[in-house]
């Protein structure tokens, strides 16, 4: 135990925190200045650190494990690294996999890593559906960017069940080299666990998904019927990827959960590329940048968290923007 303990702390860094996705109780992630150099970082390094301990509140430097650091340009403005790098990052994992003419369908396409996977799908002429969330404030303006971005088709996600959906959908597979398509959940989006409860008793037979759906919560219920609808949408042999925050894998066509931890760790090669998207801004992401000062008191939650403005990400500066 001692042994393990002295690791963690010789690959410590001392890093002081400039802007983060969200200003909460606990800060997770963000981007900063290396207080003091070390393990192939050198002080003043502007870097993305993420599994931070500490809070925004300690105004002091924060402590990170120094394998999970990336280094930054020097020059990468620090809002946009703060809103879009690790969505970028989650943007270039999940979509590891896909190249020229195939589709994806991504349900909670409205945030930070759906603005990043129409893009990337864009440019690798990927065939991107994205499907916004019922809760989303202005859903229509979500679907703009969504189409301004790369996405080939972006609705509502309740589109999803419309016959219309049915028909684009076999269009693009068609014509795509594959004959599935790749689906894509932001469990942010959803109670994962409680949509969990009624897939399971949907499987149990009509009776028992019936009784699950009456007991259930109307959103949870809808949410269920959603990735059923997208996972058929998708194809028996469809690829599924839960991405946010998901405690357990989703149970629909054998979802696999992305952690991005794992891809930053492991997966060097595409690390640059994410990198060169954010420092070039060819990974945009529409955001809302706030001080102490100037963050708006309606993104307050009680817990001190701050809840998504419509689709924008609001995104924390120790200075003001």
């Amino acid at each position: 135990m001692r042994g393990s303990s002295f690791r963690r702390l010789a690959s410590t860094l001392s890093v002081e925190m400039r802007g983060a996705p969200v200003r909460g109780p606990v800060l997770t992630d963000g981007v900063g200045v290396v207080e003091r150099g070390g393990h192939g970082f050198n002080a003043g390094d502007l870097v993305h650190a993420r599994g931070l301990r500490g809070t925004w509140a300690d105004r002091a430097p924060l402590e990170a494990d120094a394998t999970r650091v990336v280094k930054l340009p020097p020059a990468t403005p620090v809002a946009r690294a703060a809103a879009s790098f690790a969505a970028a990052a989650t943007a270039y994992g999940l979509l590891r996999d896909v190249d020229a003419g195939d589709v994806v369908i991504h349900l909670g396409a409205e945030g930070a890593v759906g603005q990043c996977v129409a893009q990337i799908c864009g440019a690798r002429g990927a065939k991107a559906l994205g499907l916004v969330s019922g809760d989303v404030l202005d859903p229509g303006d979500a679907v703009d960017v969504l189409k301004n971005l790369g996405a080939v088709a972006a609705a509502p996600a309740r589109f999803a069940r419309d016959p219309a959906c049915r028909a684009l959908v076999a269009d693009l597979r068609e014509a795509a080299p594959s004959d599935t398509a790749t689906l894509l959940v932001d469990c942010e989006r959803i109670d994962v666990a409680a949509v969990n409860e009624v897939l399971r008793a949907a499987a149990r037979g009509a009776g028992a998904g019936r009784a699950a759906m009456a007991s259930a919560d109307a959103r949870d219920v809808r949410d269920a019927k959603l990735l059923r609808t997208c996972a058929a949408l998708c194809g028996a042999e469809a690829t599924v990827h839960a991405h946010g925050a998901a405690p357990e894998q989703l149970l629909v066509g054998g979802a696999r959960a992305f952690h991005l931890d794992q891809f930053l760790d492991g997966a060097s090669g595409e690390m640059a590329a994410v990198v060169a998207a954010v420092a070039k801004a060819d990974a945009t992401v529409f955001s809302e940048a706030h001080s102490d000062a100037t963050l708006p008191h309606a993104l307050h939650g009680l817990d001190g968290t701050v809840a998504k403005h419509a689709y924008r990400q609001p995104v924390w500066l120790a200075d003001a923007p």
